[in-house]
């Protein structure tokens, strides 16, 4: 998102936040110099209110009131983040009063779970007034309508179906040599990529035994992104029950590994949304596994054609994998994909560069 907006607005600063920020950096924000967002109380509301323009929310599942998620996110105790209420500046924002001066927006949410009548009333309230609204997903869109939400929201794709835009071949090929050189990426072939989670150890037999028939004697690549999901453990579950080569990525990836791994890949299953979207953004046959239903996966798979790829049940997993990895993306969802999203951008870019009132000010 950040590179999208900073090609549009070239003299712009733009600031990164995040709940805990620099205080405790996380794998996937390696290199970005992100701040904290703080308390979501009223000094701290004014401060940002008058040290910026607009505020850019997103992405991710981030509309709900669950804080003890994103404190196991950041593997801490579930009660760490109680008295700073992050998921108040994501689904409340600045308030209607600052934001008069300060607008803010989503970018391309996730609405995980039906919103109780207190969520409900906090998210009409919020997004009442705001100069746009949009979700990552049909089903997010249908929960706030659900909430009473009347305005107009905007379904927009993932933005990672744009990591192409933002990582080099040059600096992939380098991931990857890097991998390759500590033992973990095959020198040579494709490999099929495997990621999973801890949810899927009571299956592991069923999905090395389906990676197993469509593998073709190619090397296999286990892929952790997510340690606090448990990631890690079902790749040590999986790696014993497959034969031939297999090598297990790093268990805290950067990003650039993530893409460079799953780009350098003839084949990817995968349960992580990330994952599969990173897939589809470099073109790689794609078999989604998706036991816990899901939605945001479902509609990410119908957003690009891919609804057949998907499984739901063990059963479905050996079922599909064949087929599944025998094709990719339409070429022509994911052209329609880069269009919306670009799309997005420009009116996001158009917002932030109308409202800025002078020339050093910023937009998050």
């Amino acid at each position: 998102m950040c590179a999208e907006l900073g090609r549009r607005l070239p003299g712009a600063r733009l600031r990164l936040f995040a709940p805990l920020g620099g205080e405790r950096a996380m794998v996937m924000n390696a290199g970005w110099p992100i701040e904290p967002l703080g308390a979501h109380e009223p000094g701290r509301l004014a401060e940002l209110a008058a040290a910026l323009d607009l505020v850019v929310v997103g992405g991710g599942e981030l509309v709900h009131t669950l804080d003890w998620v994103l404190a196991v996110a950041y593997g801490l105790p579930a009660d760490a983040l109680a008295a700073r209420r992050p998921t108040a500046f994501f689904l409340d924002g600045l308030g209607p009063d600052l934001e008069r001066t300060c607008p803010v927006v989503w970018s391309g949410l996730g609405v995980p779970f039906e919103l109780g009548p207190e969520e409900a009333a906090r998210a009409r309230a919020a997004l009442a007034g705001r100069p746009y609204v949009s979700v990552r997903d049909a089903g997010s869109r249908e929960r706030l309508r659900r909430a009473g939400v009347t305005r107009e929201v905007a379904v927009v794709p993932d933005c990672a179906l744009l990591l192409p835009r933002l990582f080099s071949s040059a600096g992939l090929s380098a991931a990857l040599d890097a991998l390759r050189g500590a033992g973990r990426y095959p020198r040579e072939g494709a490999p099929v990529v495997v990621h999973g989670h801890a949810g899927m150890l009571p299956v592991v037999e069923q999905v090395a035994r389906a990676v197993e028939s469509v593998r073709e004697g190619r090397p296999v690549v286990l892929l952790s992104v997510f340690p606090a999901a448990g990631d890690c453990r079902f790749a040590a579950a999986l790696a014993p029950l497959l034969r031939g080569e297999v090598r297990l990525m790093p268990d805290l990836a950067a990003p650039e590994q993530v893409a460079a791994a799953v780009a350098g890949a003839g084949a990817v299953v995968a349960t992580s949304l990330h994952v599969s979207i990173t897939a589809v953004a470099y073109g790689r046959p794609l078999l989604v596994v998706n036991l816990d239903e899901r939605a945001k996966v479902d509609g990410f798979a119908e957003s690009v054609g891919l609804e057949a790829c998907v499984a739901r049940t063990p059963e479905e997993v050996a079922g599909r994998i064949g087929p599944a990895l025998a094709r990719s993306a339409p070429a022509g969802a994911l052209a329609e994909a880069h269009a919306r999203l670009d799309a997005h951008f420009d009116r996001i870019a158009a917002l932030a560069a109308g409202l800025s009132r002078e020339p050093a000010r910023s937009s998050p």
